[in-house]
């Protein structure tokens, strides 16, 4: 009969071992190397979703175990995240913003526009409501 500790004990000598990589910007809903990301931010909430899904188990399957998202459209992150967590589907640990933010003169289909210090204030409050 084994002991405990063989039972527990892999043995990866042979091996480099690489602890899971963390994505620290990602927008799983989108496909960054096809381009025209403001056409793919207007799909339909469910083609977001399957596509962040695949997106999902791609970056698992390449090692990435954390992913920050800051924010997809309408929160189709909330409930994948959940799914992830709950191991329906495979997928990294997220992180998320839910509702970006960003200046009126930069990029970003779904955050809110924010400019001053009132603005992003106002901005947060309504985000963290």
């Amino acid at each position: 009969m084994m002991s405990h500790e063989e039972i527990n004990t892999i043995d990866l000598s042979r091996w480099t071992v690489l602890p899971g990589l963390i994505d620290t910007h990602t927008h799983l809903g989108l496909d960054v190397m096809a381009g025209n990301e403001a056409s793919q931010a207007a799909a339909p909430d469910h083609v977001l979703a399957l596509r962040a899904a695949s997106h999902g188990a791609v970056n698992l399957r390449r090692g990435i175990t954390t992913v920050r998202l800051v924010g997809e459209k309408n929160f189709v992150d909330v409930p994948l995240r959940q799914m992830f967590d709950q191991g329906t589907l495979p997928g990294p640990r997220i992180v998320t913003a839910t509702r970006g933010i960003r200046p009126s003169n930069s990029h970003g289909a779904t955050a809110v526009v924010a400019d001053g210090v009132e603005g992003v204030m106002r901005a947060t409050r309504e985000n963290i409501r």
